[in-house]
């Protein structure tokens, strides 16, 4: 089952019936399985990317009329994210973008040496950090996309810079909730693992 499909049917649980893909890679056998969402009972639409535009470039050739903020979710994420809490999180904070973030811990598997100028403090041994990661879910409010540049590969890292030097507000929402990117082999396989009783309980 397409990862995909998992996600549609999450926003469809949650209440969602307006989706829009945008497809470049393998795009026919995409839209051969989703068709037009009748199969769901909800409408899909596509953006076709004739060449590679980044993660928001594609977003200019979003042409659904709407007035509501816009929910963006990469193709590799499984989640189990309240996406109503989201929005009433980016509403209750008049943001113009809400980026979706998870906590993530990193191990270092040596003994950390703790100096303060030249001289020995301590060590720690093995410690972990945890650090918020980009959780490839984003919340745009629709007047953005009309202000996107017209050319060039764009990236959303690069849409938030832009934005927060333009002295726009963009906030960041953790999510508390299962969540995993499958971009990397190590996080397919844990996810496979998981997937039955994360989805299908």
């Amino acid at each position: 089952k397409p990862i995909l499909a998992t996600m549609l049917e999450e926003f469809i649980k949650q209440g969602y019936d307006r989706f829009c893909l945008s497809v470049n890679y393998k795009a026919q056998k995409i839209i051969d399985y989703f068709g037009d969402g009748s199969r769901w009972e909800v409408t899909i639409d596509y953006i076709h990317e004739d060449h590679p535009m980044g993660t928001a470039g594609s977003l200019r050739l979003f042409r659904q009329e709407t007035e509501k903020p816009i929910i963006i979710i990469n193709g590799d994420i499984l989640t189990k994210l309240s996406f109503e809490q989201l929005l009433n999180f980016h509403e209750k904070r008049k943001a113009s973008a809400t980026v979706a973030v998870a906590a993530y811990d990193f191990k270092v598997d040596y003994g950390v040496v703790k100096v303060d100028r030249d001289m020995l403090v301590g060590f720690e041994e093995k410690p972990v950090f945890t650090s918020f990661i980009n959780a490839g879910i984003y919340v745009l409010n629709p007047e953005i996309l009309k202000n996107l540049p017209k050319q060039g590969c764009l990236d959303m890292n690069q849409l938030f810079e832009m934005m927060l030097k333009d002295g726009e507000k963009v906030c960041a929402f953790p999510i508390r909730e299962y969540w995993t990117d499958i971009g990397r082999i190590g996080d397919y396989n844990r996810a496979k693992l998981e997937y039955d009783t994360v989805f299908l309980k």
